[in-house]
């Protein structure tokens, strides 16, 4: 229990008028004692009957997924919970006042709410808030204050109300990318479900024997049935697999503005596994820094992307060295059929890039790769402008010089067989979407 604001300010203003009215008339000190008294025993009452009620049950209601600079309600709820018949014996109104630990990132309306909770109804308080990035955020307990309609004495404490949340990605903001490149349905990027003889895939039909045709396909039950050589007919097989590989390590963690690259890394491979999954193909997700962190396996369907959006828009960069040998490890133990690797990091120098070299080497000899890399976009404008003073003449050698860096690594890296994909942030979803319609349109699987 502790005094509240009113009734400190109440005792301070009696006294104050009781001094005053002494110095007029003949009033003994035993005068504001009796005042302030009064208070004091009044302020006693209010402090039984606020212990005397029940705790109302505190419960937080967040929206189920939380969109980054999209603004979301929370909702405080309090209700008497299993005290209701205590509750209504008292016939108490409580002036509920909350305060809620949201994450220290959000950008809050208001950080303190009240109301009135009546015995015979609930209470719910609101307020919204703006998640600036992507990832885990963490809500606290929430502290409450309890008061009656006199308002004296206020009861203190805290709700048991931690939970982890997961910010995603603005879906919308997606949507409008998809179709500010006219891809909001496989038919819009060309790709349908052609149905064209050939080996492998599923069975079609049943036809005669052409002399190229190969042994292993003739149907011998149906041979003998019609006494003549016949063969089984499949469909190409359109569907196909897509390996996401993220790298979450220390290179990804540099900050391009108000995210880091990472982010941008996370929503471009979020398009890209939703265009590929609306053209019927297979998606897996592998994150990975010194060591793999997560692994979802090819497959198909809304509940796998749901799954990828979880395991995208939680992960968050680690400050160690990137293992690609590892990766490259986990890939070619688990993805046994060809697919295309699409691997998305960045490089700054030929020591942090010669593990690549490697697993581009192995990753290659099963995989169709490609390695998208997000440069910062800052070194082409210092490269491309004019020097001011003297001091931009640095700058301008430092960017040419990492910028040449870059592309020499590249090349490298396609020399080991793995195609290379330098980016800026704002055109890796767009370029990385393009490059796997094009591998898609011309079956380089």
């Amino acid at each position: 229990m502790i005094p509240s604001a009113r009734l400190l300010v109440l005792c301070a203003v009696a006294t104050a008028l009781v001094a005053a009215a002494g110095s007029v008339f003949p009033i003994g000190a035993w005068a504001i004692v009796a005042v302030d008294g009064l208070l004091v025993a009044l302020a006693l009452l209010d402090a039984a009957v606020v212990a005397r009620v029940p705790v109302p049950r505190l419960t937080r209601q967040v929206p189920r997924r939380l969109a980054v600079a999209r603004r979301c309600q929370v909702t405080i709820r309090a209700d008497h919970g299993g005290d209701r018949t205590a509750l209504r014996r008292t016939r108490v109104p409580l002036r509920v006042q909350v305060r809620d630990a949201y994450p220290a990132t959000f950008t809050v309306t208001r950080d303190t709410l009240h109301g009135w909770l009546r015995p015979d109804s609930a209470l719910e308080v609101d307020y919204h808030v703006v998640p600036p990035s992507r990832g885990r955020a963490s809500f606290g307990d929430i502290e409450y204050r309890l008061s009656t309609a006199l308002g004296f004495v206020e009861r203190q404490g805290t709700a048991a109300a931690a939970a982890d949340i997961t910010v995603y990605p603005d879906t919308k903001h997606q949507a409008a990318k998809l179709a500010a490149m006219r891809m909001d349905s496989p038919r819009d990027v060309g790709l349908r479900n052609l149905r064209r003889p050939g080996g492998g895939g599923e069975f079609e039909k049943l036809r005669d024997y052409q002399p190229d045709d190969s042994y292993r396909d003739i149907d011998w039950k149906a041979t003998a049935r019609r006494h003549k050589p016949i063969t089984r007919a499949k469909e190409i097989e359109r569907s196909q697999d897509v390996i996401l590989c993220v790298d979450a390590g220390r290179m990804m963690a540099t900050r391009l503005g108000p995210h880091d690259k990472l982010d941008y890394a996370a929503e471009a491979a979020m398009l890209l596994a939703f265009v590929a999954l609306r053209s019927d193909d297979r998606v897996g997700v592998v994150l990975f820094s010194d060591q793999v962190l997560a692994y979802l396996p090819p497959a198909k369907g809304r509940a796998h992307y749901r799954k990828i959006l979880d395991v995208l828009s939680g992960v968050e960069p680690a400050l160690t060295f990137v293992d690609y040998r590892a990766m490259a490890r986990h890939v070619l133990a688990r993805i046994r059929r060809r697919a295309l690797c699409i691997l998305i990091t960045d490089l700054f120098d030929g020591v942090q890039a010669a593990p690549l070299y490697d697993a581009a080497k192995h990753l290659t000899q099963r995989h169709l790769c490609l390695c998208v890399t997000v440069r910062d976009p800052s070194l082409g404008r210092a490269e491309s402008a004019p020097p001011a003073e003297a001091g931009d003449v640095y700058t301008r050698a430092v960017a040419v010089e990492l910028l040449e860096e870059r592309e020499r690594l590249a090349q490298i890296i396609a020399a080991h067989g793995m195609r290379v994909m330098d980016t800026t942030p704002d055109t890796v979803a767009v370029q990385m979407i393009n490059r796997y319609l094009e591998i898609k349109r011309t079956q380089r699987l």
